[in-house]
C-alpha cells in the first residue's frame, strides 16, 4: 500500500488497484523496478542487442 496524504493506492498480485493519483511517470517507475527486482531475483534475464550483421 502507497499512503498519499489521506489516500492509499493498493497494490494487489503485482497490479496496481487504484492508480488514478500517480502520474503516468510513477507509473512507469514501478514498471521499471519490477523488472529491474526480475532480473535481480534472477526470475527473468536482459538481453540487449545492438546491431546484427550478417
Amino acid at each position: 500500500m502507497i499512503k498519499i496524504g489521506v489516500k492509499s493506492i493498493i497494490i494487489q498480485d503485482g497490479k496496481m488497484v487504484n492508480d488514478s493519483l500517480l502520474s503516468s511517470g510513477t507509473k512507469a517507475d514501478f514498471d521499471i523496478a519490477s523488472i529491474v527486482s526480475s532480473i535481480k531475483l534472477g526470475a527473468n534475464s536482459l538481453y540487449y542487442c545492438d546491431d546484427i550483421q550478417i
